[in-house]
């Protein structure tokens, strides 16, 4: 908490692995007795591991957030900035979209042609359905879509006739970054298609998401993880689709790609998936007061974007429920 990070049991124990395996390599436990050497030495004991880089830099992340924490709190005098982590090799986090044929391959698997669903708890029920749909066809990334609550579904403040993803941090909801704050206008099939039921449901019964295996949990972060591994397993095992920068991810490059080939602006793509001016979009600072949105011309371009798989599709509505 003083670290200001997101509290909950998965971090936890993430948290507490990488302690007890830091003090079993360092022979240490005291915070005061840690020096630099420790978190290096650990640092390169796990880049000798099959772990990826991101993944240990994560646990020596956990341990610099530690010590970073007890400085600022005057427990200790010294902390390790800078140089601790390892560089991502080039090119080993880049996503690509997915093609065409693979696209094919994914919406017509039965999880959206007859809304056979796993009950692998990982695949967290009707998220398998919904969460591929919602991030193709409005760029929203998972864990904004796994955040969705009931009052962030619905019309738009000044133009009540385009329904609107409303992504924010209402609610002690995690966003990346002040820009992720969007309104994302919904393609009509969705709508037509289930997910105003969706929406209704969790309203009705007062949940805070929208999705079920999330309400239960109350985790986020856990259930991000859970359902990454579901779907890696059901991109690469069972649609045979192996390469490795085609991934959850890529969906969200798809709807750039949708949207660039519809005439988008750049600055409309920035608004579209929530990058900044800074950084995405310019090379200067956030704008003290961003230009205007024009939801009835950001809502043209989504509806227009050419998904011809969606015609295909189960859609929840038509099910016995």
């Amino acid at each position: 908490m003083r670290a200001k990070k997101q509290v909950t049991k998965h971090s936890l124990d993430e948290k507490e692995f990488a302690i007890s395996e830091f003090e079993s390599h360092s022979k240490t436990r005291d915070i005061g007795e840690i020096a630099r050497a420790h978190v290096i030495a650990y640092r390169d004991h796990l880049s000798t591991t099959k772990l990826k880089t991101a993944t240990f830099n994560k646990r020596v992340g956990h341990i610099t957030t530690l010590i970073t924490t007890a400085k600022k709190a005057g427990w200790i005098e010294n902390d390790f900035a800078g140089g601790i982590y390892i560089d991502i090799p080039a090119g080993t986090n880049m996503r690509e979209p997915f093609s065409k044929e693979e696209l094919a391959a994914i919406f017509s698997h039965e999880t959206f042609r007859s809304h056979c669903l796993s009950n692998n708890p990982k695949a967290a029920g009707d998220l398998q359905f919904w969460l591929p749909l919602i991030s193709l066809t409005s760029g929203l990334i998972s864990s904004e879509i796994m955040q969705l609550g009931p009052e962030m579904v619905g019309p738009h403040p000044t133009h009540p006739d385009i329904i609107c993803f409303h992504v924010s941090n209402a609610g002690g909801r995690s966003l990346k970054a002040h820009a992720r704050k969007r309104y994302v206008p919904i393609r009509k099939e969705l709508l037509e298609g289930g997910l105003l039921d969706v929406v209704e449901k969790a309203r009705i019964g007062g949940w805070k998401f929208l999705w079920s295996a999330i309400e239960d949990r109350q985790d986020v972060s856990l259930s991000s993880n859970m359902f990454s591994a579901f779907w890696s397993d059901f991109l690469r095992k069972t649609l045979k689709i192996t390469d490795p920068t085609k991934a959850l991810y890529s969906f969200r490059h798809n709807f750039r790609d949708g949207v660039s080939a519809c005439g988008a602006t750049d600055y409309e793509k920035d608004q579209l998936m929530g990058h900044s001016e800074a950084g995405m979009g310019a090379k200067y600072g956030t704008k003290v007061k961003p230009r205007v949105v024009d939801i009835e011309r950001l809502d043209g371009i989504v509806q227009k974007i050419d998904w011809a798989m969606l015609g295909d599709i189960s859609w929840t509505n038509t099910q016995d429920q």
